[in-house]
């Protein structure tokens, strides 16, 4: 079954690249990084130098600054580096998890991108395609402070002075079908960002 490895966060501001040592354990792991910037110029993830996915939909663009999802199937276990580099001099709020007992391969199970103006109170739903997937996602506002998780969502991070945020469903969605995160706003604003599940590893 999947369960919670770790997680952190990190800002870098006016850089072309931001390295944060991350410790990852488990077997069957997945590695989640949001990303939030204010241009759009990321030019590539790595951990322990083998490069991260990028979410197919991302990045998800709200009010000049962009969202995305990375991922990495299989990451190396113990203590090694992420690097986020950027062709032109940005902020680079991130926020990484790492998930164990994930299926490894076919990633994502399902993913959609989110994409509200006006929201204070909201869900966003995404159909699993698999039995006792798990569901995380990495939403942005307009403003300076991430969302507060609502019903059924759990936060693992939360930069509370930018934008990079990680939030996951904390358990397994049975049987398959449409299931909900959900945030609260401290004022109406636009939200954009990534909601992915990913299935349990059953062999």
């Amino acid at each position: 079954m999947i369960a919670y490895d770790t997680s952190t966060k990190h800002r870098a501001t006016g850089a072309t690249s931001d390295t944060i040592s991350y410790v990852a354990t488990g077997s069957n792991l997945l590695m989640v990084v949001t990303l939030w910037s204010n241009n759009n110029a990321c030019t590539g993830i790595t951990y322990n130098g083998v490069a991260l996915s990028q979410l197919t939909g991302s990045p998800v663009s709200a009010n000049g600054a962009y969202q995305s999802l990375w991922y990495l199937v299989a990451p190396a276990t113990g203590t090694h580096d992420v690097v986020i580099s950027f062709s032109t001099s940005s902020t680079i709020d991130s926020a990484i998890g790492t998930y164990s007992g994930v299926e490894q391969s076919g990633f994502p199970d399902a993913s959609a991108t989110i994409n509200l103006t006006n929201q204070t109170n909201y869900s966003v739903a995404l159909t699993t395609v698999a039995d006792n997937c798990w569901l995380v996602a990495g939403p942005q506002t307009q403003t300076v402070n991430d969302p507060t998780a609502g019903a059924d969502t759990v936060t693992r991070q939360n930069q509370a002075t930018s934008n990079a945020g990680l939030y996951d469903s904390n358990g397994a969605k049975t049987p398959a079908g449409s299931y909900s995160l959900a945030w609260t706003n401290a004022s109406a604003n636009a939200v954009a960002g990534l909601i992915v599940s990913f299935a349990p590893n059953t062999s």
